[in-house]
């Protein structure tokens, strides 16, 4: 059980109040995916975190309250000098990013990256994650006006969809030594 300090507030946050986004089964029916607290009371079977611990979770829905009853599995320590309202940013886009990145992409330092939507919640945490760990980072946006908007991510190639086709950068970059190694897609359908 945590009493929670702070919550944060994301797209899906927005998409569930709107009505498009619903809880996962069993999971309360109120906004809240991330939040940060003290661990106040934990059960028998606990035994990664006691009575005291500072920490952030990920939750199906019901953060925007007092206390949240969470699995285990889904909770992380808060990094040393970080406070609860930035903590409570981590589990949802920065675990998303890290899980995909190294865990299941396996990325190695020096490959080629692949992050469509470079405008998206995930993108700005995932692109400058990557080039903090070494990637060649390519990206792609909707106009102009968004690829000036995400500069400061630091992508190494940002294609403009507006004007560029993105299967033809792709391919010169390939030729040019940067083929893509991992891709984290949120778009999926024809994109990927």
């Amino acid at each position: 059980l945590i009493e929670i300090h702070a919550a944060a507030l994301n797209r899906a946050d927005l998409l569930q109040r709107q009505g498009t986004y619903p809880s996962p089964k069993g999971c309360p029916p109120w906004m809240g995916l991330e939040v940060a607290g003290k661990v106040i009371q934990v059960g028998n079977a606990v035994t990664r975190w006691k009575v005291g611990d500072d920490v952030c979770a990920l939750l199906g829905g019901g953060g925007y309250a007092e206390y949240v009853a969470v699995d285990e599995c889904m909770v992380m320590p808060i990094p040393k000098g970080l406070s609860y309202v930035e903590a409570a940013s981590l589990p949802e886009a920065y675990a998303t990013c890290y899980l995909n990145l190294f865990i299941e992409g396996q990325y190695q330092p020096g490959q080629t990256l692949f992050f469509p939507a470079g405008a998206s919640g995930l993108a700005s945490v995932g692109i400058p994650m990557a080039k903090a760990f070494g990637a060649y980072v390519i990206t792609s946006v909707l106009s102009a006006e968004i690829k000036e908007k995400i500069a400061h991510l630091g992508a190494d190639v940002v294609i403009d969809s507006s004007c560029q086709d993105t299967v033809e950068v792709i391919k010169a970059e390939a030729e040019a030594g940067h083929p893509i190694d991992v891709a984290i897609d949120c778009l999926a359908g024809e994109t990927i």
